[in-house]
């Protein structure tokens, strides 16, 4: 488990949408895109989550600290779904009761790992 805190999830993952051309292309978020976001997300190992905030219904920017500040971004939209490392978002949204319940888990604990399991 990736948290120091009683807490399973499932992220499903599919796709991320760019511009090309003035285009939306969408771009499978296949395998070798989950191992970068997690190969990315290495770096905040034993960082401590210090904020849970919802950016839309089905996206949260999750705050680390660890000797600095970042955020990762966990999205389950069918289309857009993702885990990134990014900024601090702009704007929040009052939390659902899924993201209440994850705040509630998550913040004060410290990311163990990041790892693709199975």
């Amino acid at each position: 488990m990736p948290f120091d805190a009683p807490v399973t999830n499932t992220l499903l993952l599919s796709t991320l949408s760019f511009w090309l051309h003035n285009e939306v292309v969408r771009v499978p978020f296949d395998s070798l895109c989950l191992v970068a976001s997690l190969a990315e997300a290495q770096k905040w190992l034993g960082a401590k989550a210090q904020k849970v905030v919802q950016v839309t219904p089905k996206t949260l920017a999750l705050q680390l600290y660890a000797g600095g500040e970042g955020w990762l971004w966990l999205t389950w939209d069918a289309e857009t779904a993702r885990l990134v490392t990014g900024h601090r978002p702009e704007r929040s949204m009052e939390l659902a009761p899924f993201a209440r319940e994850l705040k509630k888990r998550l913040e004060g604990a410290r990311l163990r790992s990041a790892e693709v399991v199975g």
